[in-house]
């Protein structure tokens, strides 16, 4: 089976670390590489808590009628789009 992951690094002293998620299987495996080196600009700042508390993001769902549970209905997207990426 072969599995696509998108993962995002920063590369210093040229050293890549990358923490793998938990359920990809333990063996031999083959990687590739592909560097697309990007600016250090405003777009790679680091969100604090409070950013993303201002966000648009943070009750965008709140008004929805048809969404009962707003975390329920969260969680069941990203496990659908986890079980896409498989």
């Amino acid at each position: 089976m072969m599995v696509t992951l998108n993962l995002t690094s920063n590369v210093q002293d040229h050293i890549l670390k990358i923490k793998l998620p938990d359920d990809i299987p333990m063996g031999l495996v083959d990687v590739v590489l592909v560097l697309s080196p990007r600016k250090n600009n405003k777009k790679n700042k680091k969100c604090t808590l409070g950013d993303l508390a201002k966000s648009p993001y943070i009750g965008m769902w709140k008004d929805r009628a048809d969404i009962k549970n707003t975390s329920d209905f969260a969680a069941n997207l990203r496990e659908r789009a986890w079980r896409r990426s498989k």
